[in-house]
Parts: structure tokens; sequence; C-alpha cells
């Protein structure tokens, strides 16, 4: 996924993938899923349909980063 989006020239969104890559870790809720697999599969979803979108950078950032609140404490939920 990462070389797709460089060879598009995404360069926010392989921040996004970085970023989610390095917060994901452990497994989802089945115990063998890797947690980041789920971001994963969203946004090779959200790619076959890329040249449909009005912002197609930013639908695949929101694909990335759609559970980033959910699954992580900040500051303000203190």
């Amino acid at each position: 996924m990462r070389a797709w989006l460089e060879s598009r020239g995404y360069y926010k969104a392989i921040l996004a993938f970085e970023t989610i890559r390095q917060l994901e870790t452990g497994f989802r809720k089945d115990g063998t899923t890797p947690k980041f697999d789920h971001q994963l599969s969203i946004t090779r979803l959200l790619s076959t349909q890329v040249d449909k979108f009005l912002y197609p950078e930013e639908t695949l950032i929101v694909g990335l980063l759609h559970d980033l609140l959910e699954d992580h404490e900040t500051p303000e939920s203190d």
C-alpha cells in the first residue's frame, strides 16, 4: 500500500499510513488479526475507487485514520 501511495504522490497519506502503522500495534478483538490490518483493508478498498473521489488523497487518509480517536486516548479525554 505504501508503494502505491508513493506512486501516486500521496505524501500526506503516507504520513497517515506511517502514523497509524506505529500506533496500531497488537491484535484486534479476535486475538489473531493485527490491528493495523483493519485500517489497511479499508484503505485498500478505497483505493479501488480512488479515481471516483473528488478528494482522493484525503479520502484515503480518512480510511487510515478513521479509528484513531476511538482507539487511542487523547489529552481531552481525561
